[in-house]
């Protein structure tokens, strides 16, 4: 890991520690929130060819105010062998993320999420791993009580080398 990513991990971990010491406190007037969506990733290098496929999302999450929550999210599964390139298969995305929303309507809102991701993947049957900041944009739709369907594009990882994106689709309930 570079120097500068090395700094961007110790102000990413500070602010996560804080944040889920205000989570204890939380805790019991906001819910927590679990959910699973289609991970449509794609690779792309500063040389060579861009790669993507489908894989799934597991996201958690805290309320800290009915705006803020801290996210995680572990997205695992696809893989680019096309024979266009480099064969690109990620093992497993990790991801620290602060969440603020804005309420549109009653039923719906968007979000942006900004925090700290680990990508571990092989490229050629060689096992890598890059750290950066995170950051992305997306909405929630209400459908029921505590279910809700969701998109977000998000930038998980930039790098000097390559970008590593999502679009990803699914559903989140709240309990």
């Amino acid at each position: 890991m570079r120097g500068p990513a090395r700094r961007y991990q110790a102000v990413a971990g500070s602010c996560a520690l804080g944040a889920l010491l205000a989570v204890g406190t939380a805790q019991a007037q906001q819910p927590f929130y679990f959910g699973v969506d289609l991970h449509n990733w794609f690779f792309n290098p500063d040389r060579g060819s861009a790669a993507s496929d489908v894989g799934v999302r597991a996201k958690f999450g805290a309320r800290l105010t009915p705006q803020v929550a801290l996210e995680a999210h572990l997205a695992t599964g696809g893989s680019d062998r096309t024979g266009r390139g480099d064969d690109i298969d990620p093992s497993h995305l990790l991801s620290g993320l602060v969440r603020g929303d804005i309420p549109i309507t009653r039923y719906s809102s968007l979000y942006g999420v900004v925090g700290f991701s680990e990508l571990r993947y092989d490229m050629n049957n060689r096992s890598e791993k890059e750290s950066s900041i995170s950051f992305g944009l997306g909405g929630d739709f209400q459908v029921a009580n505590n279910t809700y369907l969701n998109i977000d594009y998000i930038r998980y990882i930039s790098d000097s080398e390559f970008d590593y994106d999502a679009l990803n689709l699914g559903a989140r309930w709240e309990f």
